[in-house]
C-alpha cells in the first residue's frame, strides 16, 4: 500500500507574480500644467476660427445657444486634436504640449504605451463628451483637474483610462 494520501491538499509553493517595476518618474504638477496650456493654446487656434465660421461664437454671444451645433463643433473639436496629437499619442504617448514639456502617457499598472483606441475614448473622449452636458460639464471639468494635488497626480481622465504622466 502506497503512504500517499489521494485526497490531501496539493503541497506545491504558490506565490505571487511579481509586480511590474515602477521605474517611471511621475511627472511634476508644472510640467503637466504648462503642457496642458500648450495643448489648449494649440486647441484655441483651431476651433476659435472654426467656431467663428460657423457663426457658433456669435449666436453663443447673443444668447442663441443652439446644442445640436455644439455637438457638431465638439465632435469637429474632438477630430481636430485627433489629427494633431494623433500620430504622437499612438507611436510615442504624447501630444504636442507633453512632448515639448518632455512628458508622456503611460498605462499604470505596467508603465507600457496605452491601445491608441483605449486613450482615445476613455482618456479624451468619455472627458469630451461629458464637458458637453450644460452645468455637469463644467463640475467635472473642475473636478477633474484638482485630483492632480492628490498623491498620485491622477486626474479623473487618468482614472477612467488606467493612465497616468511620468517624464519622457
Amino acid at each position: 500500500m502506497s503512504d500517499q494520501n489521494p485526497y490531501a491538499p496539493p503541497r506545491a509553493e504558490v506565490r505571487d507574480p511579481p509586480s511590474a517595476p515602477d521605474t517611471g518618474e511621475l511627472a511634476s504638477r508644472k510640467l503637466r500644467f504648462v503642457g496642458a496650456v500648450i495643448d489648449s493654446v494649440i486647441s484655441l487656434l483651431v476651433t476659435v476660427p472654426l467656431g467663428m465660421f460657423t457663426g457658433y461664437w456669435r449666436d453663443a454671444l447673443a444668447g442663441n445657444v443652439d446644442y445640436a451645433d455644439a455637438f457638431t463643433i465638439g465632435i469637429a473639436s474632438f477630430l481636430a486634436f485627433v489629427a494633431l496629437h494623433g500620430k504622437l499619442l499612438a507611436k510615442h504617448g504624447q501630444t504636442i504640449g507633453k512632448r515639448l514639456v518632455g512628458t508622456r502617457i503611460v498605462n499604470a499598472d505596467d508603465e507600457q504605451l496605452p491601445d491608441f483606441g483605449k486613450l482615445l475614448a476613455l482618456r479624451y473622449g468619455v472627458v469630451s463628451l461629458v464637458s458637453l452636458i450644460p452645468a455637469v460639464g463644467s463640475f467635472f471639468a473642475l473636478v477633474d483637474v484638482l485630483l492632480i494635488l492628490r498623491a498620485d497626480r491622477r486626474c479623473v481622465h487618468d482614472h477612467i483610462a488606467g493612465t497616468k504622466v511620468v517624464n519622457a
